[in-house]
């Protein structure tokens, strides 16, 4: 039964690039949701800690050397309708991608002055975990852990309707969080008469949090949002390891502004050797626990994306 709803998750819930896909960058959040979609259908009733598409990301890598323009298509075509509300996360206020950008770089002299906004909180203030990252340079891995773990939360009940689209989104995570850090931040950081539907602005919330909450996933898996190595590398590299996250950077460092993007084009896979499992697997995984109980999506977080 699982299985049989993951060819129209594939076609309704894809992610969006680690960077917004333009004529210049390549389109790895879709394809990796892609990936993933049909690594789960294939699954169907398999045990979500069986699961395994570690081989999916080396192959669509040399795909995407190989027959970039093709995929680039194919990938349009399979997302085309939802793509925009699966890039959120990178776009929450629905800008054009020139205005975004103009936005985002002016966040840092708008915030000094007291003006912020959904997009300025999320890139670089206190809501930078919906992209796996820390609020400040000095917020310790473990709070960014909890956070990271209160959205997760947050967007899985919104996708079971345990949230309401017409409930505030600070009574909505007080009432379902068990993480006070994730709770705080969202006070601190919205509106607290905003509602949970203005939030994602979109008449299907529960199509955005599925896109916002792979998002997330995949964002960890990037150099240059998360360090899982064992040591803070010299520059950012366009590796996802399978090691648990022993550090998250934030946005708001000179070098992360001009270096961010380095890491957020195609991934090498690095081998998986340990508990924690590969991008690909780990939305797939995802997409196949969004079904079942809130208890166990997050246990699998947990344990085999996050790591311990």
């Amino acid at each position: 039964m699982r299985a049989a709803g993951l060819l129209a998750l594939a076609l309704t819930a894809p992610a969006h690039a680690y960077e917004l896909d333009t004529a210049f960058t390549a389109p790895v959040h879709e394809a990796i949701t892609m990936l993933a979609a049909d690594c789960a259908h294939e699954a169907g009733d398999a045990d979500p800690g069986d699961v395994s598409c570690e081989s999916a990301l080396t192959d669509l890598r040399a795909r995407w050397r190989q027959e970039r323009r093709r995929l680039r298509r194919d990938v349009g075509q399979r997302t085309s309708d939802i793509a925009r509300q699966v890039r959120w996360p990178d776009n929450p206020e629905r800008k054009h991608v020139i205005g975004l950008g103009l936005t985002i770089v002016r966040c840092p002299g708008r915030m000094a002055r007291g003006k912020t906004s959904l997009t300025c909180e999320s890139h670089h203030g206190g809501l930078q975990f919906f992209h796996a990252m820390a609020s400040s340079a000095d917020e310790p891995p473990e709070q960014t852990r909890e956070k990271l773990l209160g959205w997760l939360g947050f967007l899985f009940d919104v996708n079971a309707n345990a949230i309401a689209p017409s409930e505030s989104v600070c009574d909505a995570a007080r009432r379902t969080s068990s993480q006070p850090d994730f709770v705080d931040a969202i006070e601190a950081s919205l509106p607290c008469d905003l509602t949970v539907g203005a939030l994602f602005d979109h008449t299907d919330v529960r199509l955005v949090a599925r896109g916002a909450l792979l998002h997330a996933i995949q964002d960890s898996y990037s150099m240059s949002h998360a360090r899982r190595s064992g040591e803070r590398p010299d520059d950012f590299t366009a590796i996802s390891r399978c090691e648990p996250i022993r550090e998250f950077y934030e946005y708001g460092s000179g070098y992360q502004q001009h270096h961010h993007g380095r890491a957020d084009v195609f991934p090498e896979l690095a081998p998986c050797d340990g508990p924690v499992v590969d991008v690909v697997t780990a939305s797939a995984v995802a997409m196949l626990l969004l079904d079942d109980d809130r208890d166990d999506f997050l246990a699998y977080v947990e344990e085999r994306i996050l790591g311990r």
